[in-house]
């Protein structure tokens, strides 16, 4: 029984040391803790922008991709084909002011149930821009020999190509409505008759 007093004078005399390791302990823990979770936040907080920035340039980009498509004539009504007979004509075709593709039509008419003309001619491709049309010009030569060859063309017709790929109907017509009359139908489309979804360009 003479010991315990003993017991508790060395329990009482180390107690607080022991209190204060643990306290460190605990203390060393929680500094740990907030520590990662610090870093965790502040890397997130550096990737968020990155990621956000990241998603935005992917989004314009995708939004400013232009759409490649395949241009081409799929049929000419002709209103008067420019002689008393059948004419043979050279037609020339332009996209924003560059040449793109030329063909030659022969023999044709503006006689009833066969003034339609079908060309067969290579489609050029084209790139639709987001933000404005694309100036599409025909222009039209006369074949004969008679008819010497001129840098002016006889016939001429102007159109556009929305932002969405649609093209209305061009005419194209010379100077006098009997030397040379013609409505052109272009079709536009990525080769497989497949149409780009619609941008709800202005027209």
């Amino acid at each position: 029984m003479s010991d315990k007093p003993e017991q508790r004078k060395s329990l009482v005399t180390t107690m607080p040391a022991i209190l204060t390791g643990a306290a460190a302990l605990i203390a060393a823990i929680t500094t740990s803790v907030v520590n990662l979770r610090g870093d965790k936040d502040e890397d997130a907080s550096l990737a968020a922008p990155t990621t956000q920035l990241a998603a935005t340039a992917s989004a314009k980009h995708v939004a400013g991709n232009p759409d490649h498509l395949q241009l081409r004539v799929a049929r000419i009504a002709v209103h008067s084909d420019g002689t008393a007979g059948t004419t043979d004509w050279r037609f020339a075709v332009e996209v924003a002011d560059e040449p793109r593709f030329a063909f030659e039509q022969d023999r044709l008419t503006d006689e009833g149930g066969r003034n339609i003309a079908v060309p067969t001619h290579d489609p050029t491709d084209v790139v639709l821009k987001p933000d404005r049309p694309l100036k599409l010009v025909v222009k039209g030569w006369k074949r004969s020999r008679l008819h010497a060859a001129s840098p002016v063309p006889d016939a001429i017709g102007e159109g556009r190509i929305l932002v969405d790929g649609h093209i209305d109907p061009i005419p194209v017509n010379a100077g006098a409505p009997d030397d040379g009359a013609f409505t052109f139908y272009f079709v536009a489309d990525d080769g497989k008759g497949a149409k780009p979804a619609s941008g709800g360009g202005s027209r």
